[in-house]
């Protein structure tokens, strides 16, 4: 039997909660029609066509921003603007998690693997504040992968010469834990930190210790 000795988390909804409500709120001074469904909704328009390959680092942020600007009827001179304001998607952290992530540190490798965009890893890189707890982070935009494709995984398993099996994968995506588990990687589905400590006791046989 393989023993876990490798950790992949999620981040977007696990670490970090996601929120667009302050992006809208921080754009309201270019347009104050501008609202969550028609922001959310021209950012993952035909998404196989922009969004998708954005997060994977097959288009510029300048053409991605531009095809947004252009859905919300926005002049393009506001495109920075529309970049910047995407990084407070992540609004807050899962600091009940970061302490179980600290207690874990000293026995497991730690990785994250994002699907993401260049803005959420300046959000992240910014903030400073668990990416010391973490061996490598890797974001979908630098790896040219993103879940649930196979070689996302495979990345960080060969990157790191660790098998799929000695992995343990934590993510709140139901198909992105299918497919983890298609390659032999153990997988958790996060739905919650209490759920969570249940099922790390079960898997690592580690007992997450509440808060003092």
């Amino acid at each position: 039997a393989y023993m876990i000795n490798s950790i992949v988390f999620d981040l977007g909804g696990v670490v970090q909660g996601l929120d667009w409500s302050p992006v809208v709120n921080s754009l309201l001074d270019i347009d104050e029609s501008l609202d969550v469904d028609s922001h959310r909704a021209a950012f993952y328009y035909d998404r196989p066509n922009y969004f998708d390959l954005y997060s994977v680092g097959k288009i510029s942020k300048e053409d991605f921003w531009r095809m947004v600007a252009s859905r919300l009827c926005i002049d393009i001179k506001h495109v920075d603007r529309l970049s910047e304001s995407f990084e407070l998607i992540y609004s807050f952290v899962n600091f009940d998690l970061l302490r179980i992530i600290e207690q874990i540190k000293k026995k497991y490798n730690l990785f994250v693997l994002s699907n993401a965009c260049p803005e959420i890893e300046n959000k992240v890189v910014k903030d400073n504040i668990y990416v010391h707890l973490f061996d490598k982070i890797y974001f979908s935009h630098n790896i040219g992968f993103k879940k649930p494709e196979k070689e996302a995984y495979l990345h960080i398993t060969e990157n790191n010469e660790v098998s799929p099996e000695e992995c343990l994968f934590i993510d709140n995506d139901m198909k992105n834990i299918i497919s983890a588990q298609d390659i032999g990687i153990n997988s958790i589905l996060y739905k919650g930190i209490e759920p969570l400590k249940k099922d790390l006791y079960e898997m690592l046989n580690v007992k997450c210790k509440d808060r003092v």
